[in-house]
């Protein structure tokens, strides 16, 4: 929120982003608890800007449709766009965008750099070369 200066870092993976219960006719993830969180500070969501990181993309995240159709399922039924019924492949940052613009973030200050964690050689990624972490650093000012 940069008319108060203030804002948040959320780790967006699947589980924080899987749809679970209903509160005030909105499924309850990450991203709305996040949304919440600024709002109760006096935040107002259409002044909101969000700044997407490196994240895996829905090419490489990918998914066996067999053995985990439960995973994929609330995402099937809740963001649809999101996945390949083909491949298995859950595009997380559709998922985390939809849910902005679901959430009162105008489209116009959603921003992704567009790098997924696993095409990129310098990143770090656990469904790639290795375990390790990625730093974030954000600046609000």
């Amino acid at each position: 929120d940069s008319k108060r200066g203030e804002g948040i870092l959320l780790h967006c993976g699947r589980p924080a982003l899987t749809p679970r219960q209903r509160l005030m006719n909105r499924h309850h993830t990450i991203i709305t608890a996040g949304l919440a969180n600024l709002e109760s500070r006096g935040s107002n969501r259409a002044d909101l800007s969000a700044y997407i990181t490196a994240g895996i993309c829905g090419t490489c995240f990918v998914h066996d449709l067999e053995k985990d159709r439960s995973l994929l399922e609330p995402f099937l039924t809740s963001y649809p766009e999101s996945v390949d019924t083909k491949t298995g492949g859950l595009d997380v940052i559709q998922v985390i965008i939809t849910q902005l613009k679901n959430g009162g973030v105008a489209v116009e200050n959603i921003h992704h750099d567009g790098v997924c964690t696993k095409e990129h050689e310098g990143l770090a990624s656990k469904r790639g070369r290795d375990s390790h972490s990625n730093l974030v650093i954000a600046y609000v000012n």
